[in-house]
C-alpha cells in the first residue's frame, strides 16, 4: 500500500529520512514490511511511501496494527499529535461488492458462465484469471470470451482435483468441491 505523509515546519534543501514502525495488538496483528528506506525529498513537505501489508491468516477475520513514526530514527521530530498514527485494517475476504457485482448483475448473465456465487469459486478465478475487478475482466472481450471458449475454469479445476496433494476447494455454502460448467457442451 501507499502512505502518503504530509510534514509540519519548514522546508528544507536537502532529503530527510522518515523511520516508520508498526504496533500491533497480541491478536489478529497485522503483519507490515518496510521494503525500504523513506525520505521526504528535499524543498518538499509531502512524499508518499510504500509498505508491504502481509495477507491476514485467517479468512474473515479484521487483522489490525498501527503504523507509526518512529522520531527516535528520523530526521523528524512529532507533529500534530492526532496526525501521529494511520490504524491500519485487513481482511482476508472476497465479497461481490469488493469484486464490483452485484447479486442481480451475477443472476443476470456470469451464474450460467460459472454457476453459483462462492466465495471459495471467486479466489479460484482470481487465482487463475488473474481476475481482480469482475466487471472489469467481464467486459473485457479478449480475456473473457478467451476464458470461456477454452473452457479455462472447468478444465484448471478437474486438473487441480485430479492430483490428490492438493486440499479440497469446498464451496462455504454446501461443503462439497467449487465447481464450474462444463462450457464445452454448451458451445
Amino acid at each position: 500500500m501507499i502512505v502518503g505523509v504530509k510534514i509540519m515546519g519548514e522546508i528544507v534543501n536537502y532529503p530527510r529520512k522518515v523511520v516508520l514502525k508498526s504496533e500491533a495488538p497480541a491478536e489478529n496483528a497485522l503483519e507490515v514490511i518496510f521494503p525500504e528506506e523513506y525520505y521526504v525529498p528535499a524543498d518538499t513537505a509531502v512524499a508518499t511511501f510504500r509498505v508491504i501489508v502481509k495477507r491476514p491468516a485467517t479468512r474473515n477475520i479484521t487483522y489490525t496494527t498501527k503504523l507509526m513514526f518512529d522520531y527516535s530514527q528520523s530526521d523528524f521530530e512529532a507533529g500534530t499529535r492526532e496526525r501521529q498514527v494511520f490504524n491500519l485494517k485487513a481482511e482476508d475476504k472476497v465479497s461481490m461488492e469488493l469484486w464490483g457485482i452485484t447479486q442481480e448483475d451475477w443472476e443476470y448473465e456470469p451464474v450460467f458462465f460459472f454457476g453459483e456465487w462462492s466465495e471459495t469459486k471467486m479466489r479460484y478465478m482470481i487465482t487463475m484469471l488473474g481476475c481482480v475487478s469482475f466487471m472489469n475482466w467481464y467486459y473485457n472481450e479478449d480475456s473473457f470470451f478467451e476464458a470461456l471458449m477454452g473452457n479455462v475454469l472447468y478444465e484448471s479445476l478437474e486438473e487441480y482435483k485430479a492430483d490428490s496433494s492438493n486440499p479440497p476447494l469446498l464451496d462455504e455454502n454446501t461443503g462439497e468441491w467449487i465447481e464450474f460448467p462444463d462450457l464445452s457442451e454448451m458451445m
